[in-house]
């Protein structure tokens, strides 16, 4: 089930039995959530409420054995997917901070099906980068399962993605914001094009929101060595292996989260404009 899960296809399989009230112990979080969170929304209640017609008349009397080698059916890639039933409630919920909230900061990256390794991978990019491990969130598409950037068309997170970390650490911030500063004011003619480019075309919006997009200017910090060599050795192991891993450096929580609703309310306005997802 967790190989089919880390395809972003959705298992129609309920964690709990109908009768129980609350959660069935032992099977929160992860996977088991985010199968909660896919038989809740309208397109996957819809299309698990026809298992009566579909399933059951041809599985009912199957011995197990049987039943497993086909169990695959249970599991539907048509029009219900990681990003429609995402789309879908942006698109209708009436709150959508608590979508950040359920989606970004209190579930689990849908790059990992696991709760357990996805702290593990975050405790260990934190130590590697001086930070508290509260303090690293992954963003972007291998959060969510699909870029939510309208000029993507929604893109799903593919295996050439790129990993976007977010830090928080007013520290780090404050020190670069210093240090950038000193390059304007002292280094320019000796500072390559794509770091001009970046500190003239981002640079001001970024740091006025609270953020700094580290791209092009992250070797070039005091504390850059450290996390240049951290985030490579985090593309050496899983399940990041091989893929880029970019941060971005937060001064406050607020100034995430006001980024990250921003990202949200335009996927909205082109949703609304489309018509719907």
């Amino acid at each position: 089930m967790e190989r089919i899960v880390a395809r972003c296809v959705p298992v129609l399989i309920p964690p709990d039995a109908g009768k129980r009230t609350g959660t069935r112990p032992g099977w929160d979080g992860g996977i088991y959530a985010f199968m909660r969170r896919v038989l809740d929304g309208e397109p996957g209640g819809a299309m698990y409420a026809q298992r009566n017609a579909m399933i059951e008349p041809v599985f009912g009397n199957t011995p197990i054995g049987a039943w497993t080698a086909r169990a695959c059916v249970l599991s539907y890639s048509g029009p219900l997917t990681v990003a429609n039933s995402l789309l879908h409630e942006i698109y209708k919920a009436p709150d959508l901070a608590r979508v950040l909230s359920h989606h970004l900061f209190g579930g689990t990256p849908e790059i990992f099906v696991d709760h357990t390794a996805w702290i593990d991978w975050r405790c260990e990019l934190a130590d590697r980068l001086g930070v508290d491990d509260h303090s690293v969130l992954i963003v972007g598409s291998a959060a969510f399962g699909i870029s939510l950037n309208p000029n993507n068309n929604f893109r799903a997170f593919a295996p050439t993605s790129d990993i976007d970390v977010a830090v928080v650490s007013q520290r780090h911030f404050d020190a670069a914001w210093f240090e950038l500063r000193e390059m304007r004011d002292k280094h320019w003619l000796s500072m390559p094009r794509a770091v001009k480019n970046e500190l003239v075309r981002f640079a001001p919006n970024y740091i006025f929101s609270g953020a700094i997009a580290t791209d092009k200017i992250l070797a070039r910090l005091s504390f850059g060595k450290r996390w240049v060599i951290a985030l490579s050795a985090m593309a050496g192991i899983e399940p990041t292996l091989d893929r880029d891993v970019k941060v971005r450096l937060y001064r406050d929580a607020e100034a995430l989260r006001a980024y990250q609703m921003r990202g949200l309310r335009t996927a909205r306005e082109a949703l609304v404009s489309a018509g719907g997802p």
